[in-house]
C-alpha cells in the first residue's frame, strides 16, 4: 500500500523537491499521509490532482502541501 501511494504521489509531484509518505495502520481503516513542499505556483493544481487521484483509494488519505520559497 505504501509503495503504491508513494509511486502515485511522486508521479503527480514530479520535480516538487520534498515529498514524504507515511502510513498509519493503527485504526480500523489505514490512513496515508502525504506531505510535500511544492512551488507556490503549482500548489492548488498539485493539491487538486492528488485529491482526485486518491479519492477512490481503499484507505483514508491526508494531504498536506506547503509552498516552497
Amino acid at each position: 500500500m505504501k509503495s503504491v501511494a508513494i509511486e502515485e504521489a511522486e508521479k503527480i509531484l514530479e520535480g516538487c523537491g520534498e515529498c514524504e509518505v507515511s502510513i498509519d495502520e493503527s485504526g480500523k481503516r489505514p490512513s496515508v499521509l502525504i506531505k510535500a513542499r511544492v512551488d507556490a505556483a503549482r500548489l492548488a493544481e498539485s493539491d487538486g490532482r492528488l485529491r482526485e487521484r486518491f479519492r477512490d483509494f481503499e484507505f483514508l488519505t491526508v494531504i498536506e502541501l506547503t509552498a516552497s520559497t
